[in-house]
C-alpha cells in the first residue's frame, strides 16, 4: 500500500522508543501503537499486519485490531524452542522479517551472565500456528557451513539484521563475521560474495560484506547498510556495490557547502592564518580548499594522474595533473604567511602562490610537511631526514644523519637516527616534532637543535599522523588504531577522538559516528593527518570515512 511505519520515542513522551506512527503515501502521519517498552525494528506481512519489536517482545498489530504479543515471555534468556512462542524466551531481538507464508524469523541478542559475554544466537522462526524453532545457527560462534543445513552453521554473536526476498530466501546480516549468509527454502545456507570491500576495514584475505542492515525490494535487489560507512549500497548479481546514498567517495560539490561535497580519500590536510582548510583529496588528484564561510573548491589538480618526470610549472595549479592517488603522496599540505600553500605531489614539492599559479619548490619524496610562517619542513623518508626549505628555496638538513635506527636522543638532532619520519610539526616556541613510522615514535627537536623521544612503545601505532599547536601540545593520528591522541607540554598523554573500542571492547574502533557529541565517543576510520588552526580546532583527515572532521573546543 505504501505506507511507510517508523518508531519514535518523542512522538507522545520522553521516553525512547514507545510510540510507532504510520506515513501514508499523501503524506498524512498518524500514530498507530503507543505505551510501548522499546520500540525497535519493524516489519509487514503481505496482509498489512504490522511487527514491532517492544523490548523482549514480539508485538503485532493486525490491521483494524488490537495490539498483541506474538513471541516472547519477556525474558532475556533463549529457550523455548518447540513449544508456544508467546511461552518462549528471546533475549534481546534486533531484527525481525516476515516471509509470504506467514513465518516470522528473528535475530537476537543473548548474554551470559556467567561468561559475561554475549553468546552466539541461532535465528529463529515462528510459524504460522505460534510455534517456535531455530532456523539458522548452531550454539557455538563461529563462521562454517557454507554449504550444509542452516540449522549446523556457526554464526557470530553479532548478527544485526534479517530479511526476507519473494523466494522465500532468508538473508541474514551475519555482522561479527562480515558476511551476509542465505538460507533457501530447502534449508542449505551459503554467503554471498562481493568484489568490493568499501564497507569493511579489513584487509587480507576476503571478499567481505560489512553491513549493519539489510533490505530486499520487490524485485529482488538487495540494499546493504554499511556496518562502517554512512552508505547504502545496492549489491549487485556480479558481486559489485553501487553507492545510491550517503555522501561517498566522488568528486562533487565545488562551489557549495563542504559538508554536501564528496572527498575519495583525503589524506593531507592543513590550515593557513585566515582559516581555510587544505585537502589532499588523494584519488581524485587534486588538492582541494574549504573557506571560512564553509564552501569547498578545488585549488589544484585537473583531476589527471601525473606520471612521474612529467611536471608543468608557471601555469594556473587547477589546471595540472598531480600523482596524488593511487600512492597516497599528497599526504603532506603546509601554508606560510604570505598566503602560499605547499603539497607533497609524489617525488616533488610543489608550490601554489596566493594568485594561483604552482611551481615545484624541492626534488624530494615528502610524507608530510608543516610550517613555521616562514619556513616548510619536509618529513622525508628517503634519505631519512627532516628537511627546511627556506623562502629563498635553499634546503637544509635539521634533523636525521640519512641513515635508518632511533639512536642520537640527547645529542644534536642532525647526527641522530631517524626510523622512517613519514610527518612533521612545529609549535609556537620552534620545537620540530618528528613522526616516525617503524617504530611508532614520536620525537623532538628543540630550537637549539636538541633531539629526544616523546612518546614511543609497543601499544602506539606505527602509521602516524602529527601536528602542534601554539601552546606546545602535541596531537597524534593513529590510523591503524583509529584515534587521534594529545600530548601535553607536561608530557601526559590522553585520548581525545574516537578509541571507543578501548572503552568497550564489544564495539569496534572503526566507523563514522558521534558527529555533534563529545569526540572520544565517536568512531574514525583510518585517520591520516591532522591540522590545527589559531582557535584550537583540530582538523582530521578521516581517509576511509572520504570526510575531514573538526574537533572543537569544549565551550
Amino acid at each position: 500500500l505504501g505506507n511507510i511505519y517508523v518508531d519514535d520515542g518523542n512522538a507522545a513522551s520522553d521516553s525512547i522508543g514507545n510510540t510507532v506512527r504510520k506515513i501514508t503515501p499523501d503524506g498524512t502521519i498518524t500514530t498507530v501503537a503507543t505505551g510501548l517498552n522499546a520500540a525497535g525494528a519493524l516489519a509487514v506481512d503481505k496482509e498489512n499486519n504490522l511487527y514491532i519489536i517492544d523490548g523482549s517482545l514480539i508485538r503485532m498489530l493486525p490491521v483494524g485490531g488490537p495490539l498483541k504479543t506474538v513471541a516472547g515471555n519477556g525474558k532475556e534468556h533463549d529457550y523455548g524452542d518447540g513449544g508456544p512462542a508467546i511461552e518462549a524466551g528471546l533475549g534481546i531481538p534486533r531484527s525481525i522479517a516476515v516471509d509470504s507464508l506467514g513465518n516470522l524469523y528473528i535475530a537476537a541478542d543473548v548474554y551470559d551472565w556467567n561468561e559475561d559475554d554475549y553468546v552466539s544466537q541461532p535465528i529463529r522462526v515462528v510459524n504460522p500456528d505460534g510455534i517456535i524453532e531455530r532456523f539458522a545457527g548452531s550454539l557455538t560462534n563461529g563462521y562454517s557451513g557454507d554449504g550444509g543445513p542452516a540449522i549446523a552453521a556457526q554464526l557470530s554473536r553479532w548478527i544485526s539484521g534479517v530479511a526476507v526476498d519473494a523466494a522465500g530466501d532468508v538473508f541474514i546480516v551475519d555482522a561479527g563475521n562480515h558476511a551476509i549468509r542465505e538460507v533457501t527454502p530447502d534449508g542449505n545456507i551459503s554467503s554471498l560474495q562481493t568484489q568490493d570491500q568499501s564497507g569493511c576495514f579489513l584487509t587480507g584475505s576476503g571478499p567481505y560484506i560489512c553491513a549493519r542492515d539489510i533490505a530486499i525490494d520487490p524485485a529482488g535487489r538487495i540494499y546493504i547498510e554499511g556496518q562502517y560507512n554512512p552508505y547504502i549500497q545496492l549489491l549487485g548479481s556480479d558481486g559489485s556495490l553501487k553507492t545510491i546514498s550517503g555522501l561517498g567517495p566522488g568528486y562533487i560539490g565545488d562551489g557549495g557547502p563542504a559538508v554536501n561535497a564528496t572527498l575519495a580519500n583525503p589524506i593531507g590536510i592543513a590550515v593557513d592564518a585566515a582559516q581555510n582548510v587544505y585537502i589532499g583529496d588523494e584519488q581524485n588528484n587534486r588538492i582541494r580548499r574549504v573557506a571560512p564561510d564553509g564552501t569547498i573548491t578545488t585549488v589544484a589538480g585537473n583531476g589527471q594522474r601525473r606520471v612521474s618526470g612529467a611536471v608543468t610549472d608557471g601555469v594556473p595549479a587547477i589546471s595540472v595533473p598531480l600523482a596524488c592517488g593511487p600512492s597516497a603522496s599528497c599526504k603532506g599540505i603546509a601554508t606560510d604567511s604570505a598566503g602560499n600553500f605547499y603539497f607533497a605531489d609524489n617525488d616533488l614539492v610543489r608550490k601554489v602562490s596566493s594568485s594561483g599559479i604552482i611551481t615545484t619548490a624541492a626534488s624530494v619524496v615528502a610524507t608530510g610537511l608543516s610550517s613555521d610562517g616562514k619556513n616548510i619542513y619536509i618529513a622525508a623518508p628517503l634519505p631519512d631526514q627532516i628537511l627546511k626549505l627556506a623562502p629563498d628555496g635553499t634546503v637544509t638538513v635539521v634533523a636525521g644523519n640519512g641513515t635508518y635506527g632511533d639512536a642520537g636522543d640527547g645529542g644534536p638532532a642532525t647526527s641522530a637516527q631517524l626510523f622512517v619520519a613519514v610527518d612533521v610539526a612545529v609549535d609556537g616556541a620552534g620545537n620540530i616534532y618528528i613522526a616516525e613510522n617503524y617504530n611508532g615514535h614520536v620525537r623532538k627537536v628543540t630550537p637549539d637543535g636538541i633531539i629526544s623521544t616523546i612518546l614511543g612503545g609497543e601499544n602506539l601505532s606505527m602509521n602516524l599522523g602529527i601536528a602542534a599547536d601554539s601552546a606546545g601540545n602535541v596531537y597524534v593520528a593513529e590510523f591503524d588504531f583509529d584515534q587521534v591522541l594529545r600530548i601535553t607540554p607536561g608530557g601526559i598523554m590522553t585520548t581525545i577522538a574516537g578509541g571507543v573500542c578501548r572503552l568497550n571492547p564489544n564495539n569496534p574502533c572503526a566507523g563514522y559516528i558521534g558527529d555533534g557529541g563529545p569526540a572520544t565517543s565517536a568512531q574514525l576510520w583510518g585517520p591520516a593527518r591532522l591540522a590545527v588552526d589559531s582557535n584550537g580546532n583540530i582538523y582530521v583527515a578521516d581517509f576511509e570515512n572520504n570526510a575531514v572532521r573538526v574537533l572543537r573546543p569544549a565551550q
